[in-house]
């Protein structure tokens, strides 16, 4: 039954209602003991009735109020009263995401990053306790002066336990019981009914950030049907022409339908975004940028240069830094230019199995593949790079590794069609 204003939860004074959703409604309230606002979130008596739920929201519900983590909205207090059980919460000045997105369409690419490094903050320090998050959408983060803060941590994973109408109520269509979540922010284990973990909440956060730079999510649909099936076996819609391609490469692995191709947490969905030029932010600041790409560029040009060893070691380090598929690509080069055939190719094959699961640059396999001297495998996947604009392709024409293939007329044709100018 909704509240209203005047009536009390506790020691808590009913303000006025904020929305309502699955799991119940949601109002601004008066902590009396305390003189601050607050949210409350009163469960609806489908999810808080289940035995089992009740003894895991009050176990986690501990471990979410100890974590201290600026971008992720703080839980005060959980309680019952008259058979209402209910959760006081940080009250946060703003606007969703969600609302945001619907008024303004895509963000700037800086602000997308920015945000979605945030959100995988919280992500993190939640996923460090063993809490998945397991609805993260654009209803469940709020934009404030100071940046932005996720809603909502553990909650959807208490429903999925609870079972009931109310864990399935905001996926459309789906049959009460069966997952939790939103349908267009599930990702394909989930959709099948496999338990959620964090790789789950990554695939939503690669889903947040293409909606972010695109105002449209990458899986679409006229029904919850068509975009299950989407889900689950299309390719996400292509970013825009002329997107960075570090922006490519991470959504691209945020949504690896195989959730062992993903970045395995949210720690390393921040640390690819901090890399990039776009991601600048206090988080950012305040942490070292990981160094695995300084190792590769160091071995790649030791390796350039000759000095086969010390680049060989510098890129086996970047590779054990962080399992990037492009580092690996990086390496595949090095083994070939380095005379090491074998082992250059036993990782091609690898590489070009990743690139049909997710975006993996073109380019970088066609050098390798030059480097090994299969000019019709480096030409092929040369014209891939440049069927998917991949940032890196206009070095095409002043690459010295790609020099060998310079008098092969195939090699002309490619320049000649993306535009350059080259002596006859």
């Amino acid at each position: 039954m909704p509240l209203t204003p005047g009536s009390a939860l506790g020691p808590y004074e009913i303000q006025a209602p904020l929305g309502a959703g699955g799991m119940g409604e949601v109002y601004k309230a008066r902590d009396t003991r305390l003189g601050r606002s607050v949210a409350i979130k009163v469960l609806s008596e489908a999810v808080a009735s289940d035995p089992a739920f009740r003894r895991r929201f009050e176990r986690e519900g501990k471990t979410i109020s100890s974590l201290n983590q600026p971008h992720m909205c703080a839980l005060y207090d959980v309680g019952e009263q008259d058979g209402v059980r209910y959760l006081v919460m940080e009250h946060v000045d703003g606007e969703t995401l969600a609302d945001k997105l619907g008024r303004d369409g895509a963000l700037p690419v800086d602000d997308a990053a920015r945000y979605a490094t945030q959100i995988a903050d919280a992500l993190e320090a939640a996923h460090e306790t063993g809490i998945v998050h397991r609805d993260l959408k654009p209803g469940n983060v709020m934009l404030t002066k100071s940046g932005c803060k996720v809603l909502d941590f553990g909650i959807a994973t208490y429903a999925a336990n609870a079972g009931g109408e109310a864990a399935t109520q905001s996926v459309a269509g789906t049959a009460a019981g069966f997952v939790a979540g939103t349908l267009p922010y599930m990702s394909p284990e989930a959709l099948r009914g496999s338990p959620a973990d964090a790789r789950s909440d990554v695939w939503a956060l690669g889903v947040l950030l293409q909606e972010m730079v695109t105002g449209r999510r990458p899986f679409g649909g006229q029904t919850a049907a068509d975009v299950t099936s989407a889900t689950l076996r299309d390719q996400p819609v292509r970013l825009p022409d002329g997107s960075p391609e570090w922006l490519v490469a991470v959504v691209g692995r945020c949504l690896a339908k195989d959730p062992n191709r993903r970045f395995q947490r949210a720690g390393e969905v921040r640390a690819a975004l901090e890399t990039s030029s776009a991601a600048t932010t206090s988080v950012a600041a305040a942490r070292p940028v990981p160094n695995a790409w300084a190792h590769a560029y160091l071995g790649m040009a030791l390796v350039m240069q000759g000095s086969n060893a010390e680049g060989l070691a510098e890129l086996r380090e970047a590779n054990r830094l962080e399992a990037e598929p492009l580092l690996r690509a990086f390496l595949a080069h090095g083994y070939a230019i380095s005379g090491q055939e074998a082992e250059a190719r036993e990782l091609l094959p690898q590489l070009e199995e990743i690139s049909r699961q997710e975006y993996l640059c073109a380019y970088e396999i066609g050098v390798a593949h030059e480097a090994l001297g299969d000019s019709d495998e480096a030409i092929a996947w040369l014209r891939k790079a440049r069927d998917d604009r991949a940032d890196c392709v206009p070095y095409l024409g002043v690459d010295p590794r790609l020099d060998s293939l310079r008098s092969d007329p195939r090699f002309q044709a490619l320049l000649d069609e993306i535009g350059f100018v080259t002596a006859r």
